[in-house]
C-alpha cells in the first residue's frame, strides 16, 4: 500500500510579514497545459513566477534552459524569496471554483512526500505498491522532466493521486488559517494550509496507507522520479530525497471531483455517417441545423440530460 509521509516544502516568502499572503502574482498551473502567449503572460507578471522554474528558457547569457533553473531556484533561496519550513508537515490545499453549472464547489486534499515503488520497472513495480498509473507516457515528456529533475534536484510542482480511503476529506480538513493563496486565470481560488496536529498526521498517513491510490495526474513526472532515484541509486550517492516524490493526495468522492466533457475535433473521417456509426454504443437524438443558437441550445442539454453533443457541418445531435 502507499507510503505517504510529512516533508519541509519550500515556499514563497515574498511578504513574510502578511498572514496568508497573496502570491497570484508567483503561481503558475502545470507545465503541460501553458501555451506560449500563457508562458509570456506568466513571465511578464512576476520576475519570481514559478513558470521560470516549471518551464524555463535559455539564459541570456546561453547558460541551458535546464540550469538556468537551478540557478534561479538557488538565487531565489538565497535571496529570501523561497524558504525551507523549519520542520516536516502535511500541507493542507483547497481549490474552490465554480461548476460547469455555476454552482460553488471545493476540492480539499493534502499534500505529501509520495514514496517511489521499487524494482526496475515503475509501472510495474506501482501496481505492486498501491500506486495504480492509468496512462500511456511519451518519452520526449520524460526525457525533458528528467533533464529538470537533474539539474533542479527538486521536485516543483506536485503530481495528483486519488485515494480510495473513504473519510480522508474529513481528517485533511484544516483547522488554522491559509498560510498562502491565490486565484488563477480560471477564477479557481487555491489555499494552502499547515497540517501539524501529530495525531492529524498520524491519521492522515494511515488512512492514505489503508488503499490504492490512482494517479489522475502526473504519470510522466512519476516514471521520471523513479528513473531519477535509480540513477542515483546507480552512481553510489545517498540521497534519502529521491525516494520520494511530492503528491497531492484528494479522496475519490463525488463531493471531491468535477468531471466534465472533453471537446474533441475530428479529422480525416472519409465520408463515414458519423451518427449511424454511433448508434451502436449511443442513443442518437437530432436537435437541428448547426447555427450558433442551437449549439448553445445542444450545450443547455448536455449539461442537464448529462449526454454528450455531436456538432456537424450537416447538423447537431444529441448522445
Amino acid at each position: 500500500m502507499p507510503e505517504f509521509h510529512p516533508f519541509r516544502g519550500i515556499r514563497y516568502r515574498l511578504a513574510p510579514a502578511v498572514e496568508a499572503p497573496d502570491l497570484s502574482a508567483v503561481t503558475a498551473p502545470p507545465y503541460d497545459v501553458i501555451d506560449e502567449e500563457r508562458r509570456e503572460s506568466l513571465e511578464a507578471a512576476d520576475e519570481h513566477n514559478s513558470v521560470h522554474l516549471i518551464l524555463p528558457r535559455e539564459a541570456a547569457d546561453g547558460t541551458d534552459r535546464y540550469r538556468a533553473a537551478a540557478l534561479s531556484l538557488e538565487r531565489w533561496r538565497e535571496t529570501g524569496v523561497l524558504a525551507v519550513d523549519d520542520h516536516p508537515r502535511f500541507y493542507g490545499y483547497r481549490m474552490v471554483f465554480a461548476d460547469a453549472a455555476g454552482q460553488s464547489r471545493s476540492t480539499t486534499g493534502v499534500l505529501g512526500a509520495l514514496q517511489l515503488p521499487g524494482g526496475n520497472s515503475a509501472i510495474v513495480g506501482a501496481a505492486a505498491e498501491g500506486v495504480l498509473p492509468h496512462e500511456r507516457t511519451m518519452p520526449k515528456a520524460k526525457s525533458d522532466r528528467l533533464a529538470l529533475l537533474q539539474a533542479t534536484r527538486a521536485n516543483l510542482d506536485p503530481i495528483w493521486g486519488l485515494s480510495l480511503t473513504p473519510g480522508l476529506t474529513r481528517l485533511v480538513e484544516p483547522a488554522s488559517p491559509p498560510l498562502a493563496s491565490c486565484v488563477d486565470h480560471e477564477g479557481v481560488r487555491h489555499e494552502l494550509f499547515a497540517l501539524d496536529d501529530v495525531s492529524q498526521l498520524d491519521a492522515v498517513r494511515g488512512a492514505i496507507g489503508e488503499s490504492p491510490l490512482v494517479l489522475a495526474d502526473g504519470h510522466h513526472r512519476f516514471e521520471t522520479a523513479c528513473t531519477y532515484r535509480d540513477e542515483r541509486a546507480a552512481a553510489g550517492v545517498a540521497d534519502a530525497g529521491a525516494s520520494f516524490i511530492m503528491a497531492l493526495v484528494v479522496e475519490l468522492a463525488d463531493n471531491q471531483l468535477s468531471v466534465g466533457a472533453i471537446h474533441r475535433l475530428l479529422r480525416g473521417l472519409g465520408g463515414i455517417d458519423v451518427p449511424a456509426a454511433l448508434s451502436a454504443t449511443c442513443h442518437v437524438v437530432p436537435v437541428g441545423a448547426n447555427t450558433p443558437d442551437n449549439v448553445g441550445a445542444l450545450e443547455t442539454r448536455m449539461r442537464t440530460e448529462a449526454a454528450m453533443g455531436l456538432v456537424e457541418l450537416a447538423g447537431l445531435s444529441l448522445l
